[in-house]
């Protein structure tokens, strides 16, 4: 029995409706034990085995051995079958054809790699495989991704020589401002049997056994599969034989012309074009890609510069993504490199072994990426399988979640290529104390790769003049008169940045090496009381929202088609999903400050490090969210679930940790903190947040009653969300003041602690009206705030310390009764076009700004 379709991240004590499921792993577990006794008492005879070699047999010994050289899976192939054509034609066995002979079979099979150069906005390395290189600025050449339970994502534009955030060297697999990468998404086969043997991909295929990456990993941890074949399940996932659209995908290969290669598609199976950063979801026409959950499949070639690959010592050669969604393993050149658990947050891996010592030769980067959601990932979710054949086919099963916005897949940020000296500067933590006129900035500085090393600092003010020198890896630096980092509207200069210049000596054997890094700092406090939150010893009051990395353009599907096809506009913010989009985060930007927000908080999810710079530039205060949103089932407390969240922190902490627009770290939104087994929870990841980052308040935002919450006695703001008139009462805004008021009188009474109204709201549908005000008409939605800010108005004065609204803007969420095209909650519509609501948060904001300056 093979069941098609089966997320690899699920074992069997997850699962529901599973009696067929149940069925297969038994048989699978009982087949296993039994060959795991055949083998045992296996007896080899090897007269017998070297009288049974054949030319056929050395064909399968070549096609390995090609591919354990680079080759690609179908190519290593061809080039077999030919060797054996021409080894019978002659009459000899494959291992006496002659070195040209192999030459000729090379060139038969066509499997030579084309190169190509060019530039783009800056020094750009172009790569055959169908690229084209752009020659403006933010120009995106071709992608090209396959699709299927490895859809794969193919190259999309030239190379640039960038900066990245590292401010090293650095191949940035994109072009101009707004990077857009391409990684090829391999479907079905994936990217060959270098990254596991054919008959063992041949026996995945028939149990399914790739179906379940955790199986696999507790049967080598039972002893019924070794620690070699273990690796080799998992190395072999890119033969899943699961179907994608009407048939199995294979690896094609890509090192050619785009006209050769759009020939050998029809050949080869279905390609999809894709770009990087992008969500994979809104790409096509193809509902099942929509909605697909498993394995996909990205894969690029890239020609390193030359430099990068010489040297003694070599240069340090980092792959570096800016988020991956949720779960994804990498290889460079068939050889793993990292494997990373979770979406939102950067992973890297050191790929200088892998690369050096092959100068002149492609970079093949493949990423396998799932988006499988369990009780113990971050977010959270379940595989419900529908086991009613008379309503569902057969294994049919869908992903269950607990959040309202939809689930986007994909490589959402930039993929990166840097190099480092082989003893580089590893990380620098700062932070910052004032007074009146004195400042001092506490740095420490880790350097990996050689313990004779040496450190100097200079801290530069905006105008580019030395303000505080220092060295050493740890120590302080005073500055006079310092210019505080202040939030928007609360200073004539917000969002005031020094630069902190670290250099670093080290002696690597004969010779001196150097690194240097460039860090923006903020000099800020943050305090908080039983009733204020400070910032620079002053009472802030959050006036912000709630976003989402989601988009849409006000562009009709045929209009926008024709102007992505025509590169009038480069790629369609509506397809992107949660893809890094410039032009989009430069126009929040420029709403945000016309709003009047000083601040908002990144549900659910921390958002793109490009986002949070601007922050950090235009002071926008932050409060930093992991993405532990819709942790409602109970396993989800277990330690499992625990040790992840854990992790996420350690990583979000690491990231985001100098930043001085990041005010306070949110652990989680909306668990079941009413939970019993939340209390441990809770204490142990909020304890561990602070045990990471002294420096900053931590808290989770609640929607749970005042008096069960498990949660709220270790956190150090109050953040509680309601829907008074509307998941509550639907349509009596009349309730709104009592209830509301009670809401905060019971929760600062019970904790004596600072209180955020984290969210409220109502949806509304642009250009709906009703006068008197009903449900999801602009007015309602107007009306709603009013009521809310009338009782907000009074405990500000008190205890209340901010208002965040639900939502900067409309966003999709999944398909249901209740949503039409999305949450309608934005005060501004998806295309960024304000609704009436936004003009009336517009006029609260500058009103109280102009009471707060005068006082």
């Amino acid at each position: 029995m093979v069941l098609k379709g089966l997320p690899s991240t699920y074992n069997k004590d997850l699962q529901e409706d599973k009696e067929a499921v149940f069925d297969v792993v038994d048989t699978l577990n009982a087949v296993l034990q039994v060959a795991t006794g055949v083998i045992s008492t296996l007896q080899i005879n090897k007269e017998s085995m070297e009288k049974a070699l054949s030319p056929e047999i050395l064909s399968s010994d070549l096609a390995l051995y090609l591919v354990h050289k680079g080759m690609p899976f179908r190519q290593a192939h061809i080039a077999a079958g030919k060797a054996v054509h021409l080894a019978e034609t002659k009459g000899i066995t494959i291992n006496n054809l002659s070195l040209e002979d192999l030459k000729s079979i090379r060139a038969a099979a066509g499997i030579g790699i084309e190169t190509g150069t060019g530039t783009g906005s800056g020094a750009g390395i172009g790569i055959g495989a169908g690229i084209r290189i752009g020659t403006e600025l933010g120009s995106e050449p071709d992608l090209e991704l396959r699709s299927g339970p490895g859809v794969e994502l193919g190259s999309e534009q030239g190379l640039e020589l960038e900066s990245p955030p590292e401010l090293r060297s650095a191949l940035e697999l994109g072009l101009g401002l707004g990077p857009e990468p391409g990684l090829g998404l391999r479907p079905g086969s994936g990217s060959g049997p270098e990254l596991g043997s054919e008959p063992y991909d041949q026996r995945l295929s028939q149990v399914d056994i790739q179906g379940s990456r955790a199986y696999a990993k507790a049967l080598e941890k039972s002893g019924i599969l070794s620690k070699t074949e273990l690796e080799k399940i998992l190395g072999g996932l890119e033969k899943i034989s699961e179907e994608w659209s009407k048939g199995v995908f294979v690896l094609k290969q890509t090192d050619e012309d785009i006209h050769t290669a759009n020939e050998r598609r029809l050949k080869t199976g279905p390609v999809i074009d894709m770009p990087v950063p992008a969500s994979f979801n809104d790409i096509t026409q193809d509902p099942s890609l929509e909605n697909y959950i498993g394995w996909v499949w990205y894969e690029k070639e890239v020609l390193l510069p030359l430099r990068w690959l010489q040297g003694d010592p070599a240069p340090r050669v980092v792959l570096r993504f800016g988020s991956a969604h949720y779960y994804s393993i990498v290889w460079v050149n068939g050889v793993q490199v990292v494997e990373h658990e979770g979406g939102h947050l950067p992973f890297e891996a050191d790929i200088s072994s892998v690369v050096q010592g092959s100068p002149d030769t492609l970079c093949r980067i493949t990423v396998a990426l799932n988006n499988t959601l369990t009780p113990h990932t971050l977010p959270p979710g379940s595989i419900q399988y529908m086991a009613d054949k008379s309503r569902y086919p057969r294994n049919y099963f869908v992903q269950e979640t607990r959040f309202d916005f939809f689930n986007y897949a994909g490589i959402h940020r930039p993929v990166v290529l840097y190099t480092t000296p082989a003893a580089y500067i590893d990380d620098i933590t700062v932070t910052t104390t004032s007074s009146d006129s004195v400042a001092m900035v506490q740095y420490q500085v880790s350097v990996v790769g050689s313990t004779a090393n040496s450190l100097s600092l200079s801290l530069r003010d905006q105008e580019g003049k030395v303000v505080a020198t220092g060295d050493g890896s740890v120590g302080e630096l005073k500055v006079l008169n310092p210019n505080l980092w202040w939030p928007y509207l609360m200073h004539e200069n917000p969002g005031y940045l020094y630069s902190l210049e670290v250099k670093m000596q080290a002696q690597v054997g004969e010779v001196l090496l150097e690194d240097v890094y460039t860090l923006p700092v903020g000099i800020r406090t943050v305090h908080v009381t039983s009733t204020q939150f400070l910032i620079n010893g002053r009472p802030f009051y959050f006036h912000g929202v709630n976003k989402h990395e989601d988009a849409d353009a006000d562009l009709g599907l045929d209009q926008a088609e024709e102007l992505c096809s025509q590169e009038l506009i480069p790629l369609c913010p509506q397809i992107r999903g949660k893809g890094l989009d410039w032009p989009l985060i430069v126009k929040d930007f420029n709403l945000l400050r016309w709003l009047g927000a000083n601040s908002f908080r990144t549900s659910h999810y921390p958002y793109a490090e490009e986002i949070m710079d601007l922050c950090d530039a235009y002071g926008i205060v932050v409060i930093d969210e992991s993405p532990g949103v819709g942790i409602k089932l109970p396993e989800s407390f277990g330690n499992k679930s625990l040790q992840h969240h854990l992790a996420v922190m350690e990583e979000l902490v690491r990231r985001d940790k100098n930043r001085p627009s990041v005010v306070m770290w949110s652990v989680a939104n909306e668990p079941a903190s009413e939970l019993p087994p939340a209390a441990h929870y809770f204490k142990t990841v909020i304890a561990h947040t602070k045990a990471l980052d002294p420096s900053r308040p931590v808290t989770f935002v609640t929607d749970a009653n005042y008096a069960l919450d498990h949660g709220a006695p270790y956190v150090d703001v109050i953040c509680v969300n309601s829907y008074f008139s509307w998941y509550h009462d639907p349509g009596h805004l009349e309730v709104i003041p009592l209830q509301l008021t009670a809401q905060f009188e019971n929760w600062h009474k019970t904790y004596q602690k600072p209180i955020i109204q984290s969210e409220y709201g109502a949806d509304s549908v642009p250009g709906l009206h009703s006068d008197p005000p009903m449900m999801f008409t602009e007015e309602y939605q107007q009306a709603l705030l009013r009521e809310y800010h009338s009782v907000l108005d009074k405990k500000r004065k008190e205890y209340v310390i901010g208002e965040l609204i639900w939502n900067f803007a409309d966003f999709m969420t999944n398909q249901g009764t209740t949503r039409v095209l999305g949450n309608k909650k934005g005060i501004f519509t998806r295309q960024r076009q304000p609704k009436a609501a936004a003009f009336v948060l517009r006029d609260r904001a500058f009103f109280h700004n102009r009471i707060e300056t005068e006082d």
